[in-house]
């Protein structure tokens, strides 16, 4: 089975509210992850910075712009079984901070979005 090495970035967006942004995922080409609720984030690009990997990944996500602040300082290693290949992904998550709100999706892999409190 072919390995690949992947490297997300996510954003952990809090609102004024003291909500936390979160994205359902839509993916039925991985079991282990379809359907469950998430932080946005997603692939680094070549030559993109974990920062700007971040703000696009939420904007394009969920229709939101972020500032992005300090990195979290636990960083997470998964690996991901796919039909034809072995993935292991690392996994950066960085805190940031609502610039310009405009909730939606056109992500074809998101479900759904909505703010949640963080005692649920």
């Amino acid at each position: 089975m072919r390995q690949k090495t992947k490297v997300v970035a996510l954003g952990l967006v809090l609102n004024d509210r003291g909500e936390i942004l979160l994205t359902q995922r839509h993916d039925s080409n991985i079991p282990d992850a379809h359907l469950l609720w998430d932080i946005p984030g997603g692939t680094n690009e070549f030559g993109e910075s974990l920062e700007d990997t971040v703000r696009r990944e939420v904007r394009e996500e969920t229709g939101i712009d972020v500032s992005v602040g300090a990195m979290l300082p636990k960083s997470v290693a998964k690996t991901w079984n796919h039909n034809d290949y072995s993935q292991h992904t690392l996994v950066f998550c960085f805190k940031c901070r609502v610039q310009k709100e405009g909730l939606r999706t056109d992500d074809p892999k998101i479900l759904d979005v909505r703010w949640e409190k963080l005692d649920n």
